[in-house]
């Protein structure tokens, strides 16, 4: 083999690897129950923030209340901060089932992942993000329920 292709070789390899791991860093972001709004090497927000924004941007509350009861926890938890905000601003008046599904989700267990550029990933309850209880002493937990409330405020006005 000639040093050309020795060449083409490793920087193929190279390349093939980066890709691998672009596409590993970015399969985080879709993954279901994640709340993150610049995750990943790109910083890009997860699914179920991509979720939100559009449906606020099209001024669709009733879909959001529905994922009240969404299967996915990181859809289920943003929508319980953006119904608690429509509420507070008189654009929604929610029903006595979804203001217990509310309190619910404050005491809820189920896991959620944050995550933050591409150097941290972390599990907590649903009850530590809407509590904003810091669990792991690096302050993402109890942060993301104040990042959601100002984007989700913003996006309303």
């Amino acid at each position: 083999m000639n040093k050309h292709n020795t060449l083409m070789t490793k920087f193929l390899i190279k390349l093939i690897l980066s890709i691998m791991i672009l596409f590993g860093f970015n399969s985080h972001i879709f993954a279901k129950g994640k709340i993150g709004f610049a995750c990943g090497y790109a910083g890009s927000p997860t699914e179920s923030v991509i979720l939100i924004d559009s449906l606020l941007k099209s001024k669709d509350f009733n879909k959001i209340r529905r994922l009240l009861n969404s299967n996915d926890d990181g859809k289920k938890c943003l929508s319980v901060i953006v119904c608690e905000i429509l509420e507070l601003k008189k654009l929604v008046e929610l029903t006595e089932k979804e203001r217990e599904i509310i309190k619910n989700a404050y005491e809820s267990n189920e896991k959620i992942r944050i995550c933050a550029g591409c150097t941290y990933y972390g599990d907590c309850s649903m009850k530590d993000v809407l509590n904003e209880n810091d669990i792991d002493g690096w302050g993402f937990s109890n942060s993301i329920k104040q990042l959601a409330k100002n984007r989700y405020e913003k996006l309303i006005e």
